[in-house]
């Protein structure tokens, strides 16, 4: 994982499993830093990477923003926020070494509060000869539904402003030789 060179004063990034159990720390990275989590992953579960501080700053503003690569062994990457960590965009990528030739990452933010309406899905992708495919689901309070996709880089947003947006991401590839990534991704709102 690439730290965005914008975050400072973080004491460790962790890597840890939906319930908050720490799989693997590294301990005073720096903005700009190359980084290595590892753990062992079951496919189907969510992990959650962050960032934490006592003087931590983060490069967070109006729209999240992350890169990931084809991470294989997750069906959910989020970003979290306790109070004193960062969310996932302050990493400007991250990616998976499992040799798969196809990947399914959803990528997540917190529901925003001062929301008047989603406006546009932005993102880089580099399909490097295999596929990167985003697709929009809202939740109403019910559950996750997908309402758009695949889409291209500039779509609407077709969610109802009271429903929280997340994006499924679909990698595939020929063989192990390409390495289809998301460079960035963007979920634009009115406030």
């Amino acid at each position: 994982m690439h730290i965005n060179s914008g975050a400072s004063g973080m004491d460790r990034a962790v890597l840890a499993d939906s319930g908050g159990s720490q799989l693997d720390t590294v301990e005073s990275p720096s903005g700009g830093d190359t980084i290595s989590l590892r753990a062992s992953l079951s496919s189907g579960s969510t992990y959650r990477v962050y960032l934490v501080g006592s003087n931590y700053t983060s490069v967070r503003s109006g729209y999240g923003n992350t890169a990931i690569g084809p991470a294989t062994g997750m069906s959910s990457l989020q970003g979290y926020n306790d109070g004193s960590s960062s969310a996932i965009w302050n990493f400007d990528s991250t990616e998976s070494l499992a040799p798969r030739t196809s990947a399914t990452t959803i990528i997540e933010w917190p529901d925003p509060p001062d929301l008047y309406a989603w406006d546009r899905a932005l993102f880089q992708r580099q399909p490097d000869g295999g596929t990167v495919d985003v697709y929009v689901e809202a939740n109403d309070g019910t559950g996750w539904t997908e309402i758009a996709g695949p889409i291209t880089r500039g779509d609407d947003i077709p969610a109802d402003p009271a429903d929280n947006v997340r994006f499924r991401v679909e990698f595939s590839r020929p063989d192990t030789s390409n390495n289809p990534a998301l460079e960035a991704i963007y979920r634009r709102r009115v406030v």
